[in-house]
């Protein structure tokens, strides 16, 4: 397992923070999680066909630097992208690793990025909790709210700031803990990139 955490704050030019802040607005009115089509890097030059795809493209174009730090650009095949949308009345995301939900084994990306799209007001609670003992040293939780009581045995909390980016191994066990306050109207949103060297199954629940 690569334990290498990365934290890229204040990510992007004007022109990248408007991309941020267009998907911020628009899955905020829809109050809902979207989970993308596989983005092929070998056709990423062509244009998208929704306005959406071609801004999470353009972000990912932004981050290559970041990318290539990370991941061997030999490697790469594409990239999955999904956004999670998390309003006052989230109780989080529950542990979990990143994977290819269609195997049957724990097959992982090369590398996830975090994007926290917004808001830009304050977010009290919403941490990305990073568990440091590893896959090996997995376990059952009843809830998030469980997850509080275990935060001091291993883990590692990241707070939600605007456009900031967080790189990690996705074999690390992860969750985000329960949102405790926020402004009204608002949500927790980020956008998640796996950077894949192989095209996973793409599962819309």
């Amino acid at each position: 397992m690569n334990t290498s955490l990365r934290v890229y704050d204040n990510f992007g030019n004007k022109e990248t923070k408007d991309k941020l802040d267009y998907l911020y607005a628009f899955f905020k009115q829809c109050n809902s999680n979207w989970q993308f089509e596989f983005l092929s890097k070998s056709e990423f030059k062509k244009e998208a066909k929704d306005i959406h795809t071609q801004y999470v493209k353009d972000i990912i174009t932004e981050l290559k630097d970041c990318i290539s730090d990370e991941a061997n650009e030999d490697e790469i095949l594409g990239y999955e992208a999904w956004i999670n949308t998390m309003p006052l009345d989230s109780r989080g995301l529950e542990y979990h690793f990143d994977c290819d939900e269609g195997s049957n084994t724990l097959v992982t990306p090369l590398r996830t990025f975090v994007i926290y799209l917004g808001p830009q007001t304050e977010v009290v609670g919403g941490s990305l909790a990073l568990d440091y003992r590893g896959k090996e040293n997995n376990k059952e939780f009843k809830s998030n709210y469980s997850i509080l009581d275990d935060l001091e045995n291993g883990w590692i909390q990241i707070p939600f700031e605007y456009a900031r980016v967080v790189s990690f191994d996705p074999q690390i066990p992860h969750a985000v803990l329960p949102i405790k306050r926020i402004q009204k109207k608002e949500a927790r949103i980020t956008l998640t990139i796996a950077v894949w060297d192989k095209e996973p199954k793409i599962i819309r629940w």
